[in-house]
């Protein structure tokens, strides 16, 4: 009786790892969204405050033989996350604030919706 033994093929591997990542990423980043989504609250201290600049990203599309690289703009978003109490326990939530509001707030203030 022959037996046959499979050899690993180290793309084949790499290729496994980098979709598992990816997968575990998603997972983590929804399980993420949830949690913060449940811990909406309307008013609580400021512990962090965040600015992402507007940048420049590309989309590719594909015509005949030609690739084509649609650039868009992402815009700058501004957000705030509070702690307060919510069904007795300390939380915090992140959420988006407008471009005027964003620098009328220091972290350790207290925050109001």
């Amino acid at each position: 009786m022959k037996y046959h033994t499979k050899s690993f093929d180290p793309i084949g591997i790499v290729v496994f790892l980098a979709v598992m990542g990816i997968l575990i990423l998603l997972v983590v980043s929804i399980i993420s969204n949830a949690i913060n989504t449940s811990n909406k609250i309307d008013e609580g201290v400021i512990v962090d405050k965040n600015y992402r600049a507007s940048y420049v990203s590309y989309t590719y599309s594909d015509s005949k033989d030609t690739t084509i690289r649609i650039p868009y703009t992402v815009p700058e978003s501004y957000s705030f996350t509070i702690r307060g109490e919510k069904n007795g326990e300390s939380v915090e939530y992140t959420f988006s604030v407008t471009e005027d509001e964003y620098p009328q707030y220091n972290i350790g203030d207290y925050y109001k919706r």
